[in-house]
């Protein structure tokens, strides 16, 4: 694995690596990450235990799993993964989705993806679109 060209020997169990602090319901993964600096977040587990990982893994969902002793966190541009050398194919996911093997290289652009926003925070937004949500053309029924 690299991080902006710089190469890391530590990963054992997993490396996760993100540009949002959470992810999966709810996890902690990279506590520190900004959504829009363009720098990806990697979290990496090194050599533990299967006991170890197992009661380690409850802190992710309050961001506290980085106090481990072999869970390291590291920031870049890029991020390259190799395959695990095992012989086996290491999988690549993505939101919960298998999105092929590795080798993988990984970036992301601060600021690319333009969102609105109601000019008015106390404005409520609805998900699905319905009443709530500014800018929802409402149909208005033709007289028969």
């Amino acid at each position: 694995m690299t991080i902006d060209g710089v190469g890391r020997e530590d990963v054992d169990w997993l490396v996760a690596v993100a540009n949002a602090r959470t992810y999966g319901g709810g996890m902690v993964i990279a506590p520190g990450a900004v959504l829009d600096d363009g720098l990806l977040d990697a979290c990496i587990v090194g050599p533990v235990s299967r006991l170890g990982f197992l009661r380690t893994f409850p802190k992710v969902f309050r961001g506290t799993h980085t106090t481990h002793p072999r869970v390291t966190t590291a920031r870049g541009y890029e991020v390259t993964i190799e395959e695990p050398g095992d012989g086996l194919p290491g999988e690549l996911w993505a939101s919960g989705e298998r999105v092929g093997i590795l080798p993988a290289r990984i970036w992301c652009e601060a600021r690319a993806l333009a969102v609105m926003t109601p000019s008015d925070p106390a404005t409520p937004v609805s998900r699905s679109g319905g009443p709530g949500c500014p800018g929802r053309r409402q149909a208005r029924r033709q007289p028969d």
